[in-house]
């Protein structure tokens, strides 16, 4: 059981009220609000954020982090909600490999704002090797702890050009690597609402398991999918912008081979 009297629960009240007024005060594309329930393992941090620079720049993505019992003493978990193409996110699972996250890294000081403030800058640059963290294999590679997606991670060392082009198809919407992603481009016609301490309270929690049924390979991104995915927004009144833009028709092939599997006959 999640105690909400416990220091786990406590703790995170005061992470995200400081977060969130730390991201309102300094106009941040990042918007975050808390799902939790008594009866779940964990408590979940939904956070939405429209990226203003870099590849991945009128973006809009949602994720969830999932803050253990143990909070602050053992790193929270960070997940897209659906399939994005970064070198630091799983296209299997969704999985967001980050430094602050990292057990040999968390410290009881560190806080939901900093995760969040590692996962922009991840936008900025992808976290790859260094000669810190990267460790040769012994077979002219290299093992890299914070990389998820080793294929994106070796075409944007390699390749950057082509890397950059394959980001931007997959954020115009279409069936890649064997992946259906839903169309991320979004335009900044209002700021993202950030919901405030005395807003905070308890809303409808979601499965906090939910972001895996989003990564099943081979099946075609519906609309309801898509829908599905705002649902923990639409319970914190943060509105899903543009919804008219998804167009489960988009794809974007001309660069790449998309195999045998063609995701209109699945």
């Amino acid at each position: 059981m999640y105690s909400q009297n416990g220091l786990a629960y406590v703790r995170l009240r005061k992470d995200l009220a400081d977060c969130s007024r730390t991201l309102e005060s300094t106009n941040s594309s990042i918007a975050v609000g808390l799902l939790t329930s008594p009866s779940e393992p964990a408590a979940g941090v939904s956070a939405t954020v429209t990226l203003k620079t870099g590849l991945w720049k009128s973006a809009k993505f949602t994720f969830l982090l999932r803050v253990p019992k143990m909070y602050p003493f053992s790193p929270p978990t960070l997940h897209a909600t659906f399939p994005i193409y970064h070198p630091n996110i799983s296209l299997a699972t969704g999985h967001v490999r980050l430094p602050i996250l990292s057990p040999q890294t968390w410290r009881p000081v560190l806080s939901i704002g900093n995760v969040f403030q590692n996962l922009e800058m991840c936008f900025m640059e992808p976290f790859m090797d260094d000669d810190r963290r990267g460790e040769d294999t012994g077979e002219g590679g290299r093992r890299d702890e914070f990389v998820e997606n080793k294929e994106a991670a070796v075409m944007f060392r390699e390749n950057r050009e082509e890397f950059c082009n394959i980001v931007h198809s997959t954020l115009l919407g279409g069936f890649y690597f064997s992946t259906s992603f839903p169309p991320c481009l979004r335009t900044f016609g209002s700021p993202p609402l950030h919901p405030s301490s005395e807003t905070m309270n308890m809303v409808e929690p979601i499965g906090l398991g939910s972001p895996a049924k989003y990564f099943t390979n081979k099946r075609k991104y519906s609309e309801e999918d898509f829908e599905n995915s705002q649902q923990s927004l639409d319970r914190m009144h943060i509105s899903a912008e543009d919804d008219d833009f998804f167009n489960p028709e988009i794809s974007c092939r001309k660069r790449f081979k998309v195999g045998a599997d063609d995701p209109t006959e699945i």
